[in-house]
């Protein structure tokens, strides 16, 4: 979770899924475009076992959550109709 000031302004999910995560998260939307998500994504990741690999689908519309994946290191992989599917690249 992030808090400003004692309120909640965002948090990261990672499911674990037999031998995968899957990241969801939410940001305010008064906090959209302050860094708040990539810093969330970032730190969140470093906590992880880096053996398991971290996927995120994102629907195709939330271009927000696509630039935060992007940015983040995650490369698209495939695509259905609503989702884009992205797998984080490690370095």
């Amino acid at each position: 979770m992030v808090e400003l000031d004692g309120v909640v302004v965002g948090y990261s999910r990672f499911d674990l899924d037999e031998d995968q995560y899957l990241i969801s998260a939410a940001i305010t939307t008064s906090m959209h475009g302050k860094g708040i998500g990539n810093i969330l994504f970032k730190e969140s990741i470093e906590q992880l076992n880096p053996q398991i690999p971290i996927w995120g689908e994102p629907l195709k519309s939330n271009h927000v959550s696509i630039k935060i994946l992007e940015r983040c290191g995650f490369k698209r992989i495939s695509e259905s109709d609503k989702f884009f599917l992205y797998k984080l690249i490690r370095a």
